[in-house]
């Protein structure tokens, strides 16, 4: 690792995780411009059959690879390989077959061919070269951002095309296939090591127990992020679901993106000085969090006081009644923010099953308020329950971090 930009230097993390960031916020604001509140609601549709794909098929055995004590040899990856993908194909072609019934579950039938999109995602992702994966546990930033960069740019290029042709939220489904297979492709070509079927799923036993605890947390983080998006559609309609889905869209561009980019360096550095000086870990992970949770309030209070300006800014003027919802829903991003630390911290010292629990405290904790206060309230109702179940999250990991981690 030698030279100012070596391959491991968090700017190379830094400026993908940025690059990415701005042009998926550009996707979100100039298709919103495009087809207002109500198309976008049903675009929000789109989006909640995506998390389900990409949830589904995190399985957890790429983070259990970067995460094990000694790097992975070509058996051991061309079973993990295998395994990701005889389930991204099953999962991919339950989905493929669930569409008209999952279409009508969410209140629009026509989002179905929307979903039979989406279900060749789950497809392509299992199929990428775990290569990728190996370079992010090496801390190989530089290929992964640049693989990472050029599908988000095709990605975006293919959705602003479809979308001013008129497709609709189909031509954000096509464009997340064309990222994705472009992100498959380069992995392909990107990663030389030898990668080929194999059965010998016995290897995997070790790192599935992991895997199990990451895959579980990937689906109660999928429930806790979308279970919302359902109470506004079923309680307060489409219009609102647009509304809303967009209000929250703003706020997290300004704080709950920079703390998961920033996730994205953090996982593989505290796994490798875990692993090499486990005595540092806590302290430097001190640290980062007292920064994060700072910055995050600071910018919360901004965004608060300029919501009105930018809104009409990133929306137009048709978007005019998201102003107070951005208001809202940045403080709750702001108060969420230490998690985005809390939980690769936690996987890299081999504890994913605490942020998995307080994960799960977060979903009860949501449920029960949201379904009480959004029929009551509203959208903001919705946001005071949010806020609540994240600071419940926040509590169950602080305290086995602060408490039990720290004693031990």
């Amino acid at each position: 690792m030698t030279g100012r930009f070596h391959s491991a230097h968090p700017a190379w993390v830094a400026g993908s995780q940025l690059w990415i960031r701005l042009l998926t916020a550009l996707k979100f604001f100039l298709v919103g411009r495009e087809i207002g509140p109500g198309q976008v609601g049903i675009f929000a549709i789109g989006l909640l059959v995506l998390a389900v794909v990409e949830a589904a098929t995190e399985s957890g055995l790429q983070a259990a690879l970067i995460q094990r004590q000694t790097p992975p040899d070509n058996t051991l990856m061309g079973a993990a390989w295998t395994a990701l993908l005889a389930r991204g194909a099953l999962i991919g072609t339950g989905i493929f077959v669930a569409a008209p019934y999952a279409a009508m579950a969410l209140g629009d039938a026509s989002a179905q061919h929307v979903i039979e999109v989406m279900a060749l995602i789950a497809i392509l992702k299992s199929a990428q070269h775990l290569g990728l994966t190996c370079l992010r546990r090496d801390r190989g930033f530089r290929t992964v951002g640049l693989v990472d960069g050029g599908a988000i740019t095709v990605d975006v290029l293919v959705a602003l095309a479809l979308a001013w042709n008129g497709a609709g939220a189909l031509a954000l489904a096509w464009s997340a296939v064309a990222g994705e297979a472009l992100r498959t492709l380069l992995s392909w070509t990107a990663c030389r090591r030898p990668q080929t079927l194999s059965l010998k799923w016995r290897l995997l036993r070790q790192t599935s127990q992991f895997g199990a605890w990451i895959w579980g947390s990937s689906l109660l983080t999928l429930l806790v992020n979308q279970i919302d998006k359902i109470f506004v559609s079923q309680f307060l309609g489409t219009t609102q679901l647009g509304i809303y889905q967009m209000s929250t869209r703003i706020s997290q561009l300004f704080i709950t993106d920079a703390a998961a980019a920033l996730s994205q360096y953090l996982f593989p550095t505290l796994a490798q000085m875990h692993r090499n000086s486990p005595e540092r870990t806590l302290p430097h992970f001190k640290k980062l969090i007292s920064v994060i949770s700072i910055g995050a309030l600071v910018i919360a209070g901004i965004v608060f006081l300029f919501s009105q300006e930018i809104t009409t800014l990133l929306l137009g003027p048709k978007w005019g009644n998201a102003s107070d919802i951005v208001g809202y829903a940045v403080i709750q991003m702001a108060l969420g923010a230490p998690n985005t630390v809390l939980v690769p911290y936690l996987r890299a010292i081999g504890k994913p099953q605490i942020a998995t629990r307080a994960t799960l405290n977060q979903l009860i904790v949501l449920c029960a308020l949201g379904w009480l206060l959004t029929p009551a309230l509203g959208i903001p109702g919705l946001i005071v329950a949010n806020t609540l179940a994240v600071g419940c999250a926040t509590l169950t990991m602080s305290a086995y971090v602060f408490f039990k981690a720290d004693k031990q």
